[in-house]
């Protein structure tokens, strides 16, 4: 993604983002900084992501995947974190986990022994 277009990702993202703080968009916002190079704001996103995935499990009223925290780890290039987090979305059977094998989020970690391990387990059709 081009800087004029991750410029334009993350506007979109913060303008979603006043309308309705919702995973997801955070989830994108946090995605489109990292990429933008501005891990610092990621990161935070990051931890509100995880606070409120803590809060959610008690709550039940701020739904936070595991798909969600994986894809800002892959923006911010952190492999690790990404796989662990795609992994437990695996383990919760999430539902965005039917989006692993075409996002391109994930591209960065298609060549990952353990990427390709958790697409053969999920079974995909050819």
């Amino acid at each position: 993604m081009a800087d004029g277009q991750l410029a334009a990702a993350v506007s979109v993202f913060q303008e979603a983002l006043r309308l309705r703080r919702e995973a997801v968009v955070l989830a994108g916002l946090g995605y489109a900084l990292a990429r933008s190079g501005q891990k610092e704001v990621a990161a935070q996103i990051l931890g509100e992501l995880h606070e409120r995935r803590e809060d959610s499990e008690r709550t039940h009223q701020f739904f936070v995947s595991p798909f969600h925290l994986a894809f800002v780890y892959a923006g911010m290039g952190d492999n690790r974190q990404a796989l662990d987090w795609l992994d437990k979305g695996f383990e919760e059977r999430t539902f965005l986990m039917v989006k692993l094998k075409v996002h391109p989020a994930f591209d960065g970690l298609r060549n990952e022994p353990r990427f390709q391990a958790l697409v053969e387990r999920m079974n995909f059709p050819p």
